[in-house]
């Protein structure tokens, strides 16, 4: 089913699991006002009930660019390997469904190799989807990257950087993807960062984008 007004306080302590209750409070209230405002839309968020009511399931749905979706699945569903796989595979289907209504005419989906997620990649193709590519991907919490100290790290944020601002990153990206097959040349790189900036799920605050400078090469953008 597709989120509620009235399941957002349960929806978003499921998917921040960490956050603490006040900011969880924050968040709610934040989520309610863009609601009302049309800025958020509570359809592109999907759950699954258990019989007594509580989530045990969520994936929601962005726009990437021009005509392409994704469908994305939170955190909380990937390191819990007690969510079952039927449940994600009824809520993408849900999903899949509610972007054709849309009008989408792509639909991306990521999925990591989680035991308890193996099954639903198997059954990916029977909903029309088909393997792009496999990839190789490092992650760490931004909280244990090498700070500055002592390293040939330097830490900054964009805002900072004068030259370096959001329609410089979205070129940094075009051409970070020259030459790479899977990558889409029609994508809006500008518009993707500026969809990040408007999502609580992607930032912890206004001026989060920084990149870590390797002496003078630039190296990565992080969203923190």
């Amino acid at each position: 089913m597709q989120v509620i007004e009235p399941l957002i306080p349960q929806y978003l302590e499921y998917i921040f699991p960490e956050e603490s209750e006040e900011k969880l409070c924050s968040l709610v209230d934040t989520w309610i006002v863009q609601v009302h405002t049309g800025s958020r839309t509570l359809s592109d968020h999907f759950v699954n009930l258990t019989s007594g009511g509580n989530i045990n399931a969520a994936v929601h749905v962005a726009h990437l660019f021009e005509s392409t979706y994704g469908i994305m699945i939170p955190p909380r569903v990937i390191k819990d390997d007690s969510v079952k796989d039927a449940d994600i595979q009824k809520l993408i289907k849900e999903a899949v469904n509610y972007l054709s209504e849309l009008g989408a005419k792509h639909v991306q989906l990521r999925l990591t190799k989680k035991m308890h997620l193996l099954p639903i990649a198997k059954n990916l193709p029977l909903l029309g989807f088909t393997k792009s590519h496999c990839r190789i991907e490092f992650q760490a919490q931004v909280s244990e990257l090498p700070r500055d100290n002592g390293t040939p790290f330097k830490w900054v944020a964009i805002s900072e950087q004068g030259h370096f601002n959001l329609k410089y990153a979205a070129k940094f990206l075009e051409l970070a993807g020259d030459g790479d097959k899977n990558w889409g040349l029609e994508e809006n790189n500008l518009k993707i960062l500026q969809s990040y900036l408007n999502d609580e799920e992607f930032k912890s605050k206004p001026d989060c984008p920084s990149t870590p400078l390797f002496w003078t090469q630039l190296l990565n953008l992080i969203f923190d």
